[in-house]
């Protein structure tokens, strides 16, 4: 059976008391079969020291790539974004890519994931329509779609281009519409953008082109990983 020892330090003369609770009930105190220190806390964790909580790190991928999992990573927050649609020639801004956001997803048995990023939609020329925005994705776990392309050879107004949408996520959002107006705005992602000729934000919708200007090309879309331990 093993044995408890109690042992004084030898330059120290302070007594250590060990007081028995004010109790009817037996107590037992099982101590872990390591060595170690007990920790000391004064309760409201102010004195504890050495505790790594937390984002740790962030990686943005704006093109395909794959996420790899730094060391004691435990949970990430990923952030999806779909790319921009283009824009209509003589016609209406492209959409904006919708967005899905994971808030917090346990990666403690996941060393990698493949993330792929949406191409922004094409713009076009003549009376042509811009093309969508593609997909963006975190492995399985969400998707974004890119944005409706912008609709050409409009007189006066037209359908807005519709934004994307996210799937998957905590928290799943559709890109904001092109303007319906010829030469219009393209619709905004998550992170703003879509009121220039290109949007200035990732996912973006491109603004439709007036009479005989070629439209532009939406913005590609986005994957932002937060990472905590």
């Amino acid at each position: 059976m093993s044995k408890v020892k109690i042992q004084g330090n030898a330059s120290g003369t302070g007594v250590v008391t060990l007081t028995a609770p004010n109790t009817n009930t037996d107590r037992t105190i099982t101590l872990p079969d390591s060595t170690g220190s007990i920790l000391m806390t004064d309760g409201d964790g102010s004195s504890l020291t050495n505790i790594e909580r937390g984002l740790q790190s962030v990686q943005t991928f704006g093109v395909n790539g794959t996420w790899t999992k730094p060391a004691g990573v435990s949970k990430i927050k990923v952030t999806c974004i779909g790319a921009g649609g283009g824009g209509g020639s003589q016609g209406t801004g492209g959409g904006g890519g919708g967005t899905s956001i994971i808030f917090l997803l346990d990666v403690t048995a996941i060393t990698s994931e493949v993330v792929t990023i949406g191409a922004g939609g094409s713009g076009a020329g003549g009376t042509g329509s811009g093309t969508a925005g593609a997909t963006s994705s975190f492995g399985a776990h969400c998707s974004a779609t890119g944005g409706q392309g912008g609709f050409g050879g409009t007189t006066t107004t037209q359908d807005p281009a519709q934004g994307g949408v996210g799937s998957g996520g905590n928290l799943n959002l559709g890109g904001n519409s092109g303007s319906q107006l010829r030469g219009g705005s393209g619709g905004a992602s998550y992170l703003g953008g879509g009121s220039g000729t290109y949007g200035s934000a990732p996912g973006a919708g491109a603004s439709g082109g007036n009479s005989g200007i070629q439209s532009f090309s939406g913005n590609a879309g986005i994957v932002i990983i937060e990472e905590y331990k």
